[in-house]
């Protein structure tokens, strides 16, 4: 309703030659259709059907009154769009157009109604969508229709690539494709993040990626000079935004890690520990981000394409013309997700923290191995004073799986030094580390044109 009478009070300068009749039924207008909200938001329907009857009777009779203003249509286009009516609310819009000189008014009025257009796609994809339950493919069209009048809003991208994936059992194609379209909206994402920090008055110009994917983590220590490495560069000490290998030989840590139990020992080239700088924690993922300045980057853990970039950041709208924050989820948390957690700062921490780190499959696979590699550096005294992230516990109210394998684990890392992360709530900055160590792996890549159980040749026949 804000927006709605933001509009109306911008449209009133357009109708300088409109008499007083005009002007009091463009009022009347706004009175019947704010009457009609209260009366549906307060579930009298009847009352608020009447309402609206009251307001098209007034339409007419101000289209009547002055045919060539543009107020009255787009007072009427907003009113049709908030009520969901949105064949009638494009039409007026683009009466409203025809009779606006400005370039301004007009491009003003076009992004409402692209705005428009967007809201009547999104209706027919839900529709379709039924909670997952309807007709996918069909769903998936008015996804790309979405996706065609806001190219780079993320949350679409995002659920083209999800609804993809849904539909690779019977469309094996789709698999390859989803992977570009989870990409494609971390890659928007990131972008609208990085202007969303430049209008706040951070310096994001830089030549460098502001996107690391999992595979790039392992470069960069693979290359690393002297333990400092900035995209294959060595960089002075204290740099603000480097990342490094933790030299084991110089915490006199083994590369040698023991299976419990059975006393089996093995070599894992590929498993390192990598060192950020300056570093914050956003979202529910707690998505590693350097955000204080050049290069203004983030850092994917093992996750990778899937991680949902616009649920865990702050962004920009850069694609609808209407300007100001995104609101990712929708109303559901005010200020768009934005101030709404104490920022906790710490000095020195190891996270084992990522995509969906509170759900058994992720926990149980990737989590508890990082744990184990963050409990192999733990004894060595020089990092000792550092805190252990760890996600908190919500499958039970008293203790659930996290809990009860971090028991059995019987870990030697104590209990005072955990920190525990909330992976639930709003879009946002939830924890200052100023050093940050975080294990990870080479992921395991396929050849071009390999699927997962099957080779590019069986594809084709």
């Amino acid at each position: 309703m804000f927006r709605f009478l933001l509009l109306l009070l911008c449209l009133c300068c357009w109708c300088c030659t409109a008499n007083n009749k005009y002007e009091a039924l463009c009022e009347q207008m706004i009175s019947h259709a704010q009457r009609a909200s209260q009366l549906h938001n307060a579930g009298n329907a009847a009352a608020a059907v009447k309402e609206v009857e009251k307001f098209n009777q007034v339409f007419a009779a101000a289209r009547a009154a002055a045919p060539e203003e543009a107020q009255a249509y787009a007072t009427a286009a907003n009113f049709y769009h908030n009520s969901q009516q949105f064949e009638q609310a494009l039409e007026n819009w683009e009466a409203a157009m025809a009779r606006v000189d400005s370039a301004d008014h007009r491009k003003y009025l076009q992004a409402r109604q692209r705005y428009t257009q967007f809201g009547l796609y999104s209706v027919q994809r839900d529709a379709a969508y039924a909670a997952g339950q309807g007709n996918l493919t069909e769903a998936l069209a008015w996804a790309l229709k979405q996706q065609s009048v806001y190219a780079t809003l993320p949350d679409v991208s995002f659920d083209i690539a999800t609804i993809m994936v849904m539909l690779t059992e019977v469309e094996p194609r789709f698999e390859a494709l989803s992977v570009r379209w989870f990409r494609k909206a971390q890659v928007d994402g990131v972008q609208s993040w990085r202007a969303g920090l430049e209008s706040a008055g951070r310096d994001c110009s830089s030549t460098l990626p502001a996107l690391i994917t999992s595979s790039h983590w392992h470069d960069l220590v693979r290359d690393a000079q002297e333990g400092v490495v900035l995209f294959g560069v060595s960089i002075p000490e204290g740099s603000a935004a480097r990342i490094a290998t933790l030299n084991p030989a110089e915490h006199g840590l083994a590369q040698q890690y023991s299976n419990r139990g059975t006393g089996e020992r093995f070599t894992q080239h590929t498993i390192y520990m990598a060192r950020i700088l300056h570093t914050a924690l956003a979202g529910k993922d707690a998505v590693i981000i350097q955000q204080q300045g050049p290069p203004c980057r983030v850092l994917l853990s093992s996750a990778d394409f899937h991680e949902p970039l616009h649920s865990n950041l702050q962004i920009l709208d850069t694609w609808s013309g209407r300007g100001g924050w995104h609101d990712t989820f929708k109303g559901l948390y005010p200020n768009h997700g934005a101030g709404l957690a104490k920022v906790v700062h710490i000095k020195r921490a190891a996270s084992v923290l990522q995509f969906a780190s509170a759900t058994f499959y992720h926990w149980l696979l990737e989590c508890v191995p990082r744990l184990l590699i963050v409990e192999t550096m733990w004894s060595h005294k020089s990092l000792q004073d550092m805190r252990l992230l760890l996600p908190k516990d919500a499958s039970q109210p008293k203790g659930g799986f996290i809990t009860q394998s971090l028991e059995l684990l019987g870990l030697s890392i104590p209990t005072q030094a955990h920190v525990y992360y909330d992976t639930t709530g709003p879009n946002d900055v939830r924890m200052v580390v100023d050093e940050l160590f975080f294990p990870h792996w080479e992921p395991v890549t396929l050849a071009e044109g390999e699927q997962r159980g099957r080779s590019s040749s069986s594809d084709s026949s």
